[in-house]
C-alpha cells in the first residue's frame, strides 16, 4: 500500500479575527455529516417562499439534510462566516457527498453550486436516480470550469468561497444529502504540495 505524503507551506501568520483557521483545510473539509459544520450556517435564497430545508432522522444513516422546493425559483447553501480559500481543492479535489432524490417533477433538474457572492459561481445538473442513495462525486475544477450558467462569463472565485454547497431544484423536488464534504483525490500520487 503506498502511502501518501501531503506537504504544506507554514503559515505566515496566525489567523486574524473572524478567520476561521480550520474551516476550508484539507485533506477533507466536512460541511454536513449528521450535524452541519460549526463555521457554516444553513441560508437561502428564497424569493417566493417555496424552498424549506430541515435536518432529520433516517434509519441506517443517522441525521441528512433536506431540501424540499414547491416551487421554480430558490436554493438553500452552507454559508461560511467568513470567507475560505478553498483553492488548494482545485487541482485535487472533489466535492463529494450522499443523494437521494425522494420526489422530481417531470423535467425537474437539481443544481449544485459553489458560491463565491453573485454572479461569481460555478455550476453543474446532477444525475438523478430517483428514491435510492447515490454517491456524488465533482472534479472542484469542473464547478469552477461551468462556470454561472444564469450569468455566462462568470465563475467561483476559490480564494472567496462563502458558500461552499448550494442546492438548486428548478422544480418541485425533495432531496437529501449526506457526508457533504470536499476531499482531496489523492489516487496515484506519491506527494503532494498544497
Amino acid at each position: 500500500m503506498a502511502i501518501t505524503r501531503i506537504v504544506r507551506p507554514a503559515l505566515s501568520r496566525p489567523p486574524l479575527p473572524g478567520e476561521n483557521s480550520l474551516a476550508g483545510n484539507g485533506p477533507v473539509f466536512m460541511l454536513f455529516d449528521d450535524v452541519l459544520n460549526d463555521a457554516l450556517a444553513v441560508q437561502s435564497y428564497n424569493p417566493e417562499g417555496t424552498v424549506s430545508s430541515y435536518t432529520e432522522a433516517v434509519e441506517g444513516r443517522g441525521d441528512v439534510f433536506t431540501m424540499e422546493q414547491i416551487g421554480n425559483v430558490g436554493n438553500v447553501f452552507f454559508n461560511a462566516d467568513a470567507s475560505l480559500d478553498l483553492q488548494h481543492f482545485e487541482q485535487l479535489g472533489k466535492l463529494k457527498f450522499d443523494l437521494r432524490v425522494l420526489s422530481q417533477a417531470e423535467g425537474a433538474e437539481l443544481l449544485v453550486k459553489v458560491d463565491s457572492g453573485w454572479p461569481a459561481l460555478g455550476d453543474v445538473a446532477i444525475e438523478i436516480a430517483d428514491d435510492q442513495w447515490q454517491a456524488i462525486s465533482l472534479d472542484v475544477s469542473t464547478l469552477v470550469e461551468a462556470g454561472n450558467r444564469y450569468a455566462p462569463g462568470n465563475t467561483a472565485d476559490l480564494a472567496q468561497v462563502l458558500n461552499p454547497f448550494v442546492l438548486e431544484a428548478n422544480g418541485p423536488m425533495l432531496v437529501q444529502v449526506d457526508n457533504v464534504r470536499y476531499e482531496y483525490d489523492l489516487a496515484g500520487k506519491s506527494e503532494v504540495v498544497v
